[in-house]
C-alpha cells in the first residue's frame, strides 16, 4: 500500500480542478506556475490510559496536511480572483467528496472524513507567482 502522503495527492489528482499533467509535488513546490502539492504537517497521536493503567491510542485519529499551489502571481484584481475562485472550487470538491465518502486509501485505517480546517489565503507571494494554500485534516479509525 502506498504511504499516506502519495494517497493524499492522487486523491486530489481527481478533482476537476486540478490540471492534470502539471506537477504535483510531496513537501516541494517550485518556483513556477501551476504546480501543486501537499504538504504534511505535525499531528498530535490521541491517547488515553486505559483501566490497566496501560497508555494507548485511541482508535480515531487525525492527520494534518497542507493542499498548496503556486499560482500566477496576483497583480491585478482579475488574476487574485482567478486564484481564490480555484481554492473555492477545491474546497466544494472537498465537501462534495465527504458526503460521497469518497475517500483515499490509507496504511494507517479507513477514512471518515477530510475536511478543510483553513480557507485559502496566499502563503507566500513572489515577483511572478504566489504560493496560495489550504490546510485540512483527515480523520481516520485506525487499524486495531
Amino acid at each position: 500500500m502506498q504511504q499516506t502522503v502519495d494517497a493524499i495527492r492522487n486523491w486530489f489528482r481527481e478533482c476537476p480542478e486540478i490540471i492534470q499533467g502539471n506537477r504535483f509535488g510531496i513537501d516541494n513546490l517550485s518556483s513556477d506556475p501551476t504546480e501543486y502539492a501537499v504538504f504534511m504537517s505535525p499531528s498530535t497521536l490521541q491517547s488515553f490510559v486505559d483501566i490497566t493503567g496501560e497508555a494507548c491510542l485511541k482508535s480515531v485519529q487525525e492527520l494534518s496536511f497542507v493542499f498548496a499551489s503556486r499560482e500566477k502571481h496576483p497583480s491585478d484584481v482579475l488574476q487574485a480572483l482567478a486564484n481564490h475562485g480555484f481554492y473555492d472550487s477545491v474546497i466544494n470538491w472537498i465537501i462534495e467528496q465527504n458526503k460521497e465518502k469518497n475517500f483515499p486509501e490509507i496504511p494507517e485505517g479507513s477514512v471518515i472524513s477530510i475536511m478543510p480546517s483553513t480557507t485559502q489565503y496566499l502563503f507566500e507571494a513572489g515577483a511572478s507567482s504566489g504560493r496560495y494554500q489550504i490546510s485540512c485534516k483527515l480523520k481516520y479509525r485506525r487499524k486495531m
